[in-house]
């Protein structure tokens, strides 16, 4: 019964992991979507950005 009490708390605490893994995961891509949203409205905005593109 303890074994079996103890393989769930470790299921348990490896989704757990997983889960937050998936959420850093995602918060990554939305901070570099937003980066790459922040360089555009910069690009935009800024006329020396502007000058510095090919």
């Amino acid at each position: 019964m303890e074994a079996r009490l103890h393989i769930l708390v470790v299921t348990t605490l490896f989704n757990k992991a997983k889960m937050n893994l998936a959420c850093a995961t995602m918060n990554f891509a939305a901070a570099k979507l937003l980066l790459e949203k922040a360089k555009i409205i910069l690009a935009t905005k800024n006329p020396i950005l502007q000058k510095q593109k090919p």
